[in-house]
């Protein structure tokens, strides 16, 4: 399965004042093509050179490889800030068999954009994949080290620093991924979705209900028990996870088009027993056809391997 801008920068304007100036010399002067700058004008035009300037400057702190300890998982993140307003996050991920033994373990690399306000205190930093995948949060960077807020998407900006906030310290000024790492890139432009970020998140969900059944010896039946903070409902797709029947055996994922431009797609993670082991196996189905209906009906395979056999109107994502 595959797991896969120029981006909004800040643009600041200047607003001419007319109390210094009398109306008809400031439309002879305009009509010349000349000018007009007035004590007002220059006063905010300083003021707005004085809020870039210090947004630059943090941003010249900011770019760059920082590694820190997520509290809550204690899993070890990394964060590559770029001057363009890219922000790459690669966090490892394993994934467990039955007997707890590591059957793969990865990294993923998500790239998303982000805007600073250098000019509040503490200051902002936004971070937004596509047009409805925002999250707004605060920081800080003192001796060296970078203070991230805890947030979700689409919760408001929190004021302080808790318990769950990140420190990360800088170990690079580089700003570039390794060239054979696959990027799972949020950022979309807005009203162009790509139906491939429906197979990322399923992607996602996939490995996090593998992890989650080698702990628990059953899927998880929504998001909360996976501890997945993400939206389940987008521009272009509505995902759900659907268990079926007995949640020791499978559970389905899908995400449903919106809309009549895409397919839509139904995964199946399921626990199966081969040669006297219990494994986990995935598969992934889509329409064939842009449709406003996941698949269904999905079958594993009989045989001894860890298939599954999409029905008609439907092929399995590779």
């Amino acid at each position: 399965m595959k797991t896969t801008s120029t981006l909004p920068t800040l643009m600041l304007k200047a607003f001419n004042s007319t109390k210094l100036m009398p109306f008809r010399v400031m439309l002879i002067l305009l009509a010349l093509g000349m000018p007009i700058i007035t004590q007002s004008s220059l006063a905010k035009t300083v003021k707005q050179t004085q809020i870039v300037t210090k947004n630059q400057k943090i941003l010249n702190q900011l770019v760059g490889k920082w590694q820190g300890k997520d509290p809550s998982s204690g899993i070890l993140v990394t964060m590559i800030f770029t001057p363009k307003n890219q922000l790459f996050m690669i966090v490892p991920f394993t994934i467990y068999g039955a007997e707890n033994e590591v059957l793969q373990t990865s990294k993923m690399n998500y790239k998303v954009g982000y805007k600073i306000n250098a000019n509040t205190n503490p200051m902002q930093i936004d971070m937004f994949g596509d047009s409805d995948q925002k999250l707004t949060t605060i920081f800080e960077i003192t001796k060296g080290k970078l203070h991230i807020g805890e947030n979700a998407p689409g919760k408001t900006r929190p004021r302080t620093f808790n318990s769950k906030s990140i420190f990360l310290r800088k170990i690079s000024n580089l700003t570039t991924l390794p060239k054979d790492a696959e990027i799972i890139d949020l950022n979309t432009q807005a009203n162009k979705p790509r139906p491939s970020i429906a197979e990322q998140y399923l992607d996602i969900v996939n490995k996090a209900q593998q992890a989650y059944y080698s702990k628990t010896g059953k899927f998880a039946a929504n998001l909360d028990e996976l501890n997945i903070v993400t939206n389940s409902e987008t521009e272009s797709y509505r995902y759900q996870i659907r268990p079926d029947g007995d949640l020791k055996q499978r559970v389905s994922i899908t995400a449903q088009a919106k809309t009549a431009e895409f397919p839509s797609y139904t995964s199946v993670v399921f626990a199966k027993k081969i040669n006297g082991n219990t494994s986990t196996g995935v598969g992934i189905c889509v329409t064939n056809k842009p449709s406003k209906l996941p698949p269904t009906n999905i079958k594993i395979s009989n045989s001894n391997s860890l298939k599954i056999e999409c029905p008609v109107g439907s092929r399995l994502v590779p």
